[in-house]
């Protein structure tokens, strides 16, 4: 494995300060999330991540030799495969590496980042708000407005793009390209040119949580099917959509 010295020799004065806000930074990707108006998600991201810390490590000349380099990248890609979510890693070069990343869940469930909660590049939550419990967050991340900058103008750039595929009620977004789809979904694209291009901001309204089951009082202990009478789920056309574009 080889790793130019031409990116280091650009960003060296800002490695210190991104160790502090970041352990990743996106380089073109393109990442696509479907949800659904009960709040089924999925999420895929196809692109390229920078590690930070292996940068700032070959910029103090941690590294003895080529193999001592060589095991760092291995190491940053079994990282990079912990999450549950990947489905493929490759090193591309200098601190660059490519994944491939999935994952299916529910918005009630705890918060979602991508990649992690310490290196967010993008996030979905339910909002604490006790007058409406069924509000979605989703947005980007990004470094500090100063970091930003700096990278920016030593020429950090990329061609990426984040589209939101939902049928739920949208409350307030950002995009500047909206359309629907034959299924009335609303398709929202955001592109992305450099750290300074706006963040994604999108809030949704999703159907309210389903009753818990009830309980029978006159039941036998023993007998679960008559303690409980839980909702059968709707089939989710998004997601079953994708499913079946993925596997024609």
């Amino acid at each position: 494995m080889y790793i130019s010295m031409n990116i280091l020799r650009t960003w060296l004065s800002l490695l210190l300060l991104l160790t502090l806000t970041a352990c990743y930074l996106p380089g073109d990707f393109e990442s696509v999330l479907e949800i659904d108006g009960k709040g089924r998600y999925r999420f895929r991201y196809n692109g390229d991540l920078m590690s930070v810390n292996l940068l700032k490590k070959i910029a103090d000349k941690e590294f003895k030799n080529q193999d001592e380099i060589d095991i760092a990248v291995n190491n940053q890609i079994k990282e990079l495969k912990r999450p549950i979510g990947t489905r493929k890693v490759e090193w591309v070069g200098d601190a660059k590496f490519y994944i491939e990343y999935e994952r299916v869940n529910h918005a009630r469930a705890k918060t979602f980042y991508f990649f992690k909660k310490q290196a967010a590049v993008f996030s979905v939550r339910m909002l604490d708000d006790p007058k409406n419990p069924n509000l979605v967050l989703i947005k980007s991340h990004k470094p500090e407005k100063a970091y930003q900058t700096e990278l920016t103008n030593k020429g950090y750039k990329f061609n990426s793009s984040f589209i939101v595929k939902t049928n739920a009620r949208i409350i307030e977004h950002n995009s500047d390209d909206v359309k629907q789809d034959a299924d009335k979904s609303s398709i929202l694209t955001w592109t992305f040119k450099n750290l300074e291009s706006p963040t994604v901001h999108i809030l949704l309204e999703i159907e309210p949580a389903p009753a818990q089951p009830t309980t029978n009082p006159t039941a036998k202990p023993n007998d679960k099917k008559a303690q409980t009478n839980p909702a059968t789920p709707a089939p989710n056309p998004i997601l079953q959509k994708a499913i079946e574009k993925t596997n024609p």
